[in-house]
């Protein structure tokens, strides 16, 4: 058993909205950035302090491993780019 505490940054946008005057191609353009999972402060020693339950039997001793961050993968970071335009 070790200390679980962190702070996680989940989700974060940021978006521009691009100012158009006058009869141009486009009515509205808009530009957007998605992240997900993009910082994890712990003094944890694992891949990741929430433990995703793995209730099959991990370690072939038929003794579940739920809770138990053996062969367990860490949360991939996500990054997303968007654009929207009206023409």
């Amino acid at each position: 058993m070790e200390k679980g505490d962190f702070v996680r940054l989940q989700n974060a946008t940021v978006g521009y909205t691009v100012p158009l005057s006058g009869d141009g191609t486009f009515k509205n353009l808009r530009f957007s950035l998605t992240g997900q999972n993009l910082l994890l402060f712990t003094g944890y020693s694992g891949l990741d302090p929430e433990i995703v339950a793995n209730t099959g039997d991990g370690f072939g001793s038929g003794i579940p491993s739920q809770g138990i961050d053996y062969t367990t993968f860490p949360r991939p970071l996500t990054v997303t780019l968007g654009i929207n335009a009206k023409f």
